[in-house]
């Protein structure tokens, strides 16, 4: 599954989440036009997180969403999603590329490293991930970024970029206007009242900026 030019990028909320809610919530983000999703969850034994991914790669399925498994190489083999999302931490891009094949989507986690934007660039990644670029309670100890980033990167670099990172409907038009063409969001979009609402909130933020 090819990787859309620019839209919402929703991550699964598992620190806060049953997995039932995940699924619910998950459907109405998909139905108002979320183009990827990431199934994130640092928790549980391998069998749980096999089929809490095999439940929402149906749910991709159905929507045509590619779904991108984060950190774990092994379980996007296992399921054959349609990508993978790496940390600086975790498996090798040439590795990841070897065992997923050509067809599948990698991203890299970048933080505010431009020059490991680079270096994954030049080592075929698909996307490219910034952030975080505001205060998150999604994740511990997070590297801040400087908007700036996302200008260098849209300059310098022909990969898609992503902006994450505490990215909320009142904050997000700075990040596509300075160069992201996806918004990661977590919280911001498994956490607000009406997802789908919320979600479309998003996409219309994204779309004001990529039509212009």
């Amino acid at each position: 599954m090819k990787l859309p030019p620019c839209g919402l990028y929703a991550i699964t909320d598992y620190d806060r989440l049953t997995h039932q809610e995940i699924l619910d919530k998950t459907r109405e983000i998909l139905s108002a036009g979320a183009v990827l999703l990431q199934f994130r969850n640092k928790t549980g034994e391998y069998a749980q997180l096999e089929k809490q991914a095999m439940d929402l790669k149906s749910l991709c399925v159905e929507f045509n969403v590619p779904l991108i498994v984060n950190d774990n190489l092994t379980l996007a083999r296992t399921i054959d999603a349609d990508g993978l999302h790496i940390g600086k931490d975790d498996a090798d891009l040439k590795e990841a590329r070897d065992q997923l094949g050509d067809q599948k989507i990698i991203g890299i986690s970048c933080y505010n490293d431009i020059h490991r934007a680079h270096t994954a660039d030049a080592k075929g990644a698909d996307y490219i991930a910034f952030g975080s670029f505001f205060r998150t309670s999604s994740k511990d100890n997070t590297v801040k970024a400087d908007i700036s980033i996302l200008r260098q990167a849209s300059l310098g670099l022909d990969l898609p970029v992503v902006a994450v990172g505490g990215i909320t409907t009142d904050n997000a038009y700075t990040l596509v206007e300075a160069g992201a063409d996806y918004l990661a969001v977590i919280s911001g979009l498994y956490q607000a009242e009406n997802c789908f609402r919320t979600a479309e909130q998003y996409i219309q933020i994204i779309n004001k900026k990529h039509n212009e």
